[in-house]
């Protein structure tokens, strides 16, 4: 017998009407372990898209490092970090020490940045408005900058900002973009934002050091090692001077460590259910087996072949496998709806979830049942029907 649609439904409909509780019984073991288990899938989704929201809604991932006295050149810190592996791009700063901004006779106080072409990169962020830097606004040094939805929210609240102007000190710059404002870490406060060419700071202090440099690493949950190699290369090369690292996934860090445990240990409370339910499958498929030995020899003697009667036992409990499982799978999805629209959290379906549920469902009903469908293939057929 194939293992086709029509033969599950057939077999399903014989194993229900032979005998409703033993089938009940068995699609109703598959399902409390499927639970456990597809409830532990969803658990290790739901804390990813809770991850991926977090460190959407602040500035990437990153390494941020500061040095004092001095500064370090762009070549430099290039050889730096070409000797840690796993970074993978980086971004030189300066800092305006007076954050005083000026709009006319407003004035306010805005993280102002000399920064690379690359700083939005780096840093996730996004063009809300206008344009970002050119190669020509670093190689002609352009008094141009990009400011924050924050800052623009503040400095210019009644009109678009695009081609306004803000003085920095004496400088004038004009504004040619507007950018994403985000926290630099999780639950941190949004500070108002403009970002210039470092370009044109390099040609004011008359040299190309920076201070401070963010480092962007292949993979945010490596950032505290890539910190460590850090710190350890530059109080290697530059003992004489103060120098520091912090990073801005800490906190999210410490939560993935604990979403994790807490995946395992449901891990290991699901695959504890799917043992159960295996043992419960192979005593219920036994118990059949012994019920049917005159439906077995019957079948037998009118010439059905050990593997038939192997096939027959095997494909009734993939189907009511296949029936527990799926109605488990609902079952979790349901209640996954219901909780995280209760809490607020990110939640979408994944069919691999799925599917990974149903594959175990069907390997756990039939390898339970096969050792008893196996039994029952053997039976020698004058045997069975002399206990009828």
């Amino acid at each position: 017998m194939a293992l086709t649609p029509l033969n599950l439904l057939l077999v399903t409909f014989n194993a229900l009407r032979g005998n409703p509780v033993r089938s009940l019984l068995t699609t109703l073991g598959v399902f409390m372990g499927i639970v456990a288990v597809n409830s532990t899938l969803q658990v290790q989704v739901i804390s990813e898209q809770i991850i991926e929201a977090q460190l959407a809604s602040q500035l990437a991932p990153q390494i941020f490092t500061w040095m004092y006295p001095g500064g370090i050149t762009p070549q430099r810190m290039s050889r730096i970090t070409g000797e840690i592996q796993g970074i993978a791009g980086m971004t030189g700063m300066i800092l305006n020490p007076g954050w005083q901004v000026r709009r006319g006779n407003y004035e306010a106080l805005i993280q102002t940045y000399a920064v690379s072409p690359n700083y939005l990169a780096i840093n996730g962020l996004k063009l809300v408005a206008g344009r970002g830097f050119q190669d020509q606004d670093f190689a002609n040094f352009r008094a141009v900058g990009i400011i924050d939805q924050a800052g623009a929210k503040e400095l210019f609240p009644d009109q678009d900002p695009i081609g306004q102007t803000l003085i920095i000190g004496s400088d004038a710059y004009r504004i040619i973009g507007i950018m994403e404002a985000k926290p630099f870490e999780k639950n941190g406060r949004v500070w108002s934002t403009f970002i210039v060419p470092i370009a044109l700071a390099y040609a004011q202090q008359g040299h190309e050091e920076t201070n401070e440099w963010t480092l962007q690493p292949e993979h945010w949950q490596e950032i505290p090692e890539k910190e460590a190699a850090l710190m350890a290369a530059l109080e290697q090369q530059f003992p004489d001077r103060n120098s520091g690292t912090w990073s801005n996934v800490g906190q999210i860090a410490d939560q993935q460590e604990v979403l994790t445990l807490v995946s395992r240990g449901l891990l290991g409370v699901g695959l504890i259910a799917l043992v159960i339910s295996g043992v419960g499958i192979a005593n219920i498929t036994l118990a059949s087996v012994l019920q049917r030995r005159p439906e077995i020899g019957l079948r037998r003697a009118i010439g059905a072949t050990p593997g038939d009667i192997l096939r027959q036992f095997l494909l009734e409990a993939i189907a009511l496998s296949l029936i527990g499982g799926g109605t488990a799978i609902l079952v979790v999805h349901i209640a996954a709806q219901g909780i995280t629209a209760y809490f607020d959290l990110p939640y979408r379906f994944q069919s691999r979830t799925a599917w990974l549920s149903l594959a175990t469902a069907t390997i756990v009903g039939a390898g339970s049942s096969f050792f008893p469908a196996r039994r029952a293939s053997n039976i020698e057929p004058m045997s069975a029907l002399r206990d009828d």
